[in-house]
């Protein structure tokens, strides 16, 4: 599933992964060589185990 801007076309936003991938080579902004992006569930999941 890939992510887009448009929500009508974001056919991501209903799925269960913790990053959102980018389509046609376009990069996130926290890791900027990566094609996605991570979500707000990945940060919390993130801090949780950094905790651990």
């Amino acid at each position: 599933m890939l992510h887009g801007d448009d929500s009508e076309h974001d056919r991501d936003a209903n799925s269960f992964s913790l990053v959102k991938p980018y389509p046609g080579g376009k990069h996130g902004t926290t890791y900027p060589d990566m094609a996605w992006e991570s979500k707000e569930s990945f940060t919390a999941i993130a801090d949780y185990y950094a905790t651990r």
